[in-house]
């Protein structure tokens, strides 16, 4: 499964041709399906802006960690592997620190070498940090590299459990993945202006960046709507709100103390990430 930063649902909606359409999903709009489709039918075909792959696919799956690519890494054998739990993630990436997110927890298999050696070949590039993160080629690690840096967590020493950007990713693993993807929009954006510096770029990001502030315009709690379960066991819209608003304040705070860390230059001093 893989989360997707789509500008505006009702354009992708009009891209099919009615095949599918706008509708209330579980916290917002998304689209829905207005027919029945074969397998292999092409529903809707659109480059996406950003994208993620989740954490719960992270251990089954080797994808592109370039958030503008996603493709799945190495040949089917290693896929296999991983999904068969010959090996894991933090056997086959490269550095000792590759557990931070949670991937050393998991047994190292059998087949790490040969899976190893078969994504070596396949051209597979591991974060040089030792976050674990793995690229489908050179060329794709590098077009990631200056957003990556930001929030790659290898370089982080292990006795500093309470370090902001594990604090960040951890409360975003509890509380809302999407979080996750905001960072990813985030440090794109900052990396992106950190590379030209351009006024043009700078205005692009301070206004998407005001869309993730405790304080921004279109607040999250404001337009997400409650899940149709939390409102039938009785639980008040404003408490949900209210619940959004604490756990997006949480995750802004904890993003911008991290940043601050990476890259202070980036990240002014009235900004929140």
């Amino acid at each position: 499964r893989l989360r997707i930063a789509m500008a505006d649902l009702s354009i992708g909606a009009n891209q099919c041709g009615g095949a599918v359409r706008v509708q209330r999903v579980l916290h917002g709009e998304g689209l829905v399906a207005t027919k029945h489709f074969f397998s292999g039918d092409a529903v809707l075909r659109e480059l996406p802006a950003l994208g993620l792959q989740t954490p719960a696919s992270r251990r089954q799956v080797l994808a592109c960690g370039n958030p503008r690519c996603l493709a799945p890494v190495g040949p089917p054998a290693a896929q296999l592997a991983l999904l068969a739990g010959r090996c894991s993630r933090a056997s086959l990436a490269s550095g000792p620190s590759a557990g931070h997110d949670g991937a050393a927890e998991e047994s190292t298999g059998p087949g790490a070498a040969a899976t190893s050696a078969q994504l070596a070949e396949a051209g597979v590039v591991w974060c040089a940090g030792g976050c674990g993160e793995c690229f489908c080629s050179s060329a794709c690690a590098e077009r990631a590299a200056p957003a990556h840096r930001l929030l790659c967590t290898g370089p982080i020493p292990e006795d500093e459990p309470e370090h902001p950007l594990l604090r960040f990713k951890l409360h975003a693993l509890r509380c809302n993945e999407a979080f996750l993807l905001a960072a990813e929009v985030v440090v794109t954006l900052l990396s992106e202006v950190g590379a030209d510096g351009a006024t043009a770029t700078r205005r692009a990001a301070d206004r998407w960046i005001r869309h993730f502030q405790p304080d921004g315009p279109a607040s999250w709690w404001d337009v997400a709507q409650q899940p149709e379960a939390m409102a039938a066991a009785g639980v008040a819209q404003l408490t949900f709100r209210d619940s959004c608003r604490a756990n997006v304040t949480a995750s802004s705070l904890l993003l911008e103390a991290a940043l601050r860390e990476r890259a202070p230059s980036l990240v002014g001093s009235n900004s929140h990430s």
